[in-house]
């Protein structure tokens, strides 16, 4: 998907994300948009402990 159709057509990012989804900008790649469920795994973090870490630094 490119950059410009992502922006101008945000729904389509969000229905697919069955499988990671590379955005290209100019032919290249420059993000991947994965679902939560597949950066948690990744990242180790869930949702929550994001969340708390992010609340932690306002503080």
């Amino acid at each position: 998907m490119t950059a410009k159709r992502c922006y101008t057509t945000p729904g389509g990012t969000i229905t697919a994300r069955a499988e990671p989804l590379l955005i290209e900008k100019h032919g290249r790649g420059v993000v991947v948009v994965v679902a939560v469920e597949e950066f948690e795994r990744l990242s180790g973090k869930s949702a929550a402990d994001r969340r708390s870490a992010k609340d932690e630094k306002k503080n």
